[in-house]
């Protein structure tokens, strides 16, 4: 596993994650990006995404939330890809989700665990950090 690789396909996430959340396409569509299990922890739950159907649930109630707040795109204010061994890696991120104005909706930090396996590269967990 090559960092640089790990970076140029989580950038291919990050633009379909992006026009997911504004409504250009769908949750099914950011599905196979995910490990399943998938591992969802933040301060207010730490759950096991067992199936694709609950992670498409679960990025289902992210895009509503993204288009009641009229979300355009998020910028990448720091990030860090740290390989950990032969099939993962540590990519941590924080981002600024925006309007298309340019006005913040919100500010959050994310590591993600990336695995590679049969299929290529996957999130296996991600960790919301707190504010």
């Amino acid at each position: 596993m090559d960092e640089g690789e790990v970076r140029g396909w989580f950038e291919e996430y990050l633009a379909l994650f992006a026009a997911t959340g504004r409504g250009v396409r769908q949750p099914a569509d950011v599905v196979g990006f995910y490990s399943v299990p998938l591992l969802l922890t933040t301060d207010d739950l730490v759950v096991w995404l067992r199936t694709r159907d609950e992670v498409a649930a679960w990025l289902r109630k992210q895009v509503d939330g993204m288009l009641a707040a009229q979300y355009d795109h998020s910028e990448t204010l720091s990030s860090d890809t740290a390989k950990l061994n032969h099939n993962s890696a540590m990519h941590r991120a924080t981002f600024s989700r925006q309007r298309a104005d340019g006005r913040e909706i919100d500010r959050l930090t994310v590591t993600y665990v990336v695995t590679h396996g049969p299929g290529g590269f996957h999130i296996s967990a991600l960790v919301v950090h707190t504010p």
